[in-house]
């Protein structure tokens, strides 16, 4: 190995950097997928990490910096603690930190709402991409269907990542108390293929029902998959592949502050690399 190559847990298709300094705002970025990638010098092990965040679709994307003040909270979490990640844009990475003990590590970030207006008929097709059927339904009875879509929106997302054994791990333990939250009920470290891999979606801490959950796996890629979560807030896969999970999922309310906006939506996504 060269001394100038980092390993990475997770294995992705280069892609060029570049920092937003006011990103996570604009329209043209509103319908992409935002995720956390940590990588190591070595293998996964209790010492310093560096996190990458990324911005595109169907985990393909380019590593981006989140602007400081769009960011609520962004740490590490093992079973010593946590401790707050650093900003880091002039490296290239979105925060620098330290895992200090083996066992189930938990990355999580979480952003402050941003008000974005949206043409009704840009507005009407992100919420059929992102499987908002009762807002678009509210809209209509509503009669505001062409109207502009005025709304608040916050991103949140967390990765998982093994360190040492995790094979007694109560991995339903490392919650990041997000919003909205996507937590494996279990061990995605440990299963195979043929296995069966739980997954709950809450909302300030609730289960919640009826909510699309979209499922990407990469190298090798697979198919991209949605399930419907049940009345506990779970969905239920089946593994096919062994490597790099991408969940995802947006959740969208009428806002309490109307006058402001009508509608208040968040992101949140999940990451991690079961063992090739």
């Amino acid at each position: 190995m060269s001394p100038n190559h980092t390993p990475h847990l997770f294995i992705r298709k280069p892609a060029v950097l570049f920092t937003l300094c006011c990103c996570l705002a604009t329209s043209s970025l509103l319908g992409h997928d935002f995720w956390l990638q940590p990588t190591f010098a070595e293998k996964p092990q209790p010492g310093p990490v560096k996190v990458q965040a990324f911005l595109g679709d169907h985990f393909q994307g380019e590593s981006m910096v989140p602007a400081p003040a769009l960011v609520e909270r962004f740490w590490v979490q093992d079973q010593n603690g946590s401790r707050p990640l650093k900003a880091a844009g002039m490296l290239g990475f979105a925060g620098l930190g330290r895992i200090e003990a083996e066992g189930l590590c938990l990355i999580a970030y979480h952003g402050r709402a941003k008000f974005l207006q949206l043409p009704a008929a840009k507005f009407e097709r992100y919420l059929r991409e992102e499987s908002l059927d009762h807002v678009l339904a509210q809209r209509r009875r509503q009669a505001t269907a062409d109207q502009p879509g005025r709304e608040f929106f916050s991103r949140s997302a967390k990765s998982l990542v093994a360190v040492g054994s995790v094979d007694k791990v109560r991995v339903t333990e490392m919650t990041a108390g997000l919003p909205l939250e996507i937590t494996p009920i279990d061990n995605p470290f440990t299963v195979k293929p043929g296995d069966k891999l739980r997954f709950q979606l809450t909302f300030n801490g609730k289960p919640l029902a009826d909510q699309a959950i979209v499922l990407y796996r990469r190298a090798p890629r697979r198919p991209q998959q949605t399930r419907t979560t049940d009345k506990a807030g779970m969905v239920t896969i089946t593994v096919d592949h062994q490597g790099e999970w991408l969940l995802k999922t947006v959740y969208m309310v009428p806002h309490d502050q109307p006058d402001q906006a009508e509608w208040r939506s968040y992101w949140a996504s999940l990451t991690f690399a079961n063992p090739a």
